[in-house]
């Protein structure tokens, strides 16, 4: 029988150092346990050991390894969730936005974003178990 996957993992591929580490703080704050990588390779070896994830990755990130990277993440892991963190004021960065949007990442959020954004982000991901939601109990009439 193969060995169970982990849980959901949190992975930065970050090349700005001022937004990775704000998200690493945000995170952590919250209950959450991101890992921070410096190439994708190592994303791809961790993603093997995983069932889902979700993917922080910035612009730069994209610029310096290609947007190909989005493409072998989700092939790395089926339920990953990839979110490009961008910049409007540059002009590099719509256009690498625009690519990754058609191959298919789950969301951009743009600087400057807000911590609910990134948490509401993670708090959705596929594989973690919703709470069930309690039904009401319906009034009997008298």
């Amino acid at each position: 029988m193969p060995p169970k996957k982990k849980d959901t993992v949190y992975l930065l591929l970050v090349v700005n150092d001022q937004i990775r580490n704000n998200l690493l703080k945000l995170l952590q704050e919250n209950n959450y346990s991101p890992i921070a990588v410096t190439e994708p390779n190592e994303i791809l070896r961790i993603l093997k050991g995983h069932q889902c994830a979700t993917v922080f990755l910035d612009c730069g990130a994209v610029s310096n390894y290609g947007t190909g990277i989005c493409s072998k993440l989700k092939v790395a892991c089926l339920d990953c969730r990839v979110v490009l963190l961008c910049d409007k004021s540059q002009e590099s960065h719509r256009d690498i936005a625009r690519e990754v949007m058609d191959i298919g990442i789950y969301a951009c959020l743009w600087v400057p974003y807000e911590g609910w954004e990134v948490l509401t982000l993670v708090r959705h991901t596929p594989g973690k178990k919703q709470p069930k939601k309690k039904t009401p109990k319906k009034m009997l009439a008298n």
